[in-house]
């Protein structure tokens, strides 16, 4: 993933595709949802 595009959704200014979610939470080791937590978006377990 090239760190501009890592940069720009960091800023708001792009809006990261399903795939680059994924991504992101892979290279965190946590699950998509957990990116999610603190922004009220949980699970629906």
């Amino acid at each position: 993933m090239n760190r501009t595009y890592v940069s720009s959704v960091e800023r708001g200014e792009r809006n990261p595709t399903l795939e680059s979610i994924d991504q992101f939470a892979k290279a965190l080791n946590i699950t998509v949802s957990r990116l999610f937590v603190d922004y009220g978006i949980e699970d629906a377990e």
